[in-house]
């Protein structure tokens, strides 16, 4: 159920997204959700995790497929999605399990205060 509103709150944000777009993103069958940390890199469960999602066109998840962390983050750079823009400008220096937790709690407590309006 948690998830399932993260989502929601994600879906809404992106439908929201009111820029001029440069790639072909946004069309639905082109829509993708990227691991940041590949889930061939790990078995760990925090792959998995929504901290370590970012949504991407088709094309440019196919870019990034197993590249390492920082070449990953050129490819994000192209993106149209608001969201992922705004990772590349606040990216860590390196992304593993800690990374995952803490992007995890951020997005939780945004997208909470979002749907609930407990920030003013």
């Amino acid at each position: 159920l948690f998830l399932s509103k993260i989502l929601l709150c994600l879906l809404i944000y992106l439908r929201n997204v009111g820029h001029k777009q440069t790639t072909n993103e946004f069309k639905p069958d082109s829509i993708t959700l990227e691991h940041i940390l590949s889930q061939s890199s790990s078995t760990e469960n925090y792959v998995g995790e929504v901290g370590n999602l970012l949504p991407l066109g088709s094309e440019l998840n196919e870019k990034a497929d197993h590249k390492d962390f920082h070449e990953k983050i050129k490819i994000y750079q192209k993106s149209n999605f608001t969201i992922t823009k705004e990772f590349t400008k606040n990216a860590p220096e390196k992304w593993g399990e800690e990374e995952i937790r803490d992007r995890t709690s951020l997005l939780a407590e945004y997208c909470y205060d979002s749907m609930w309006g407990t920030k003013n």
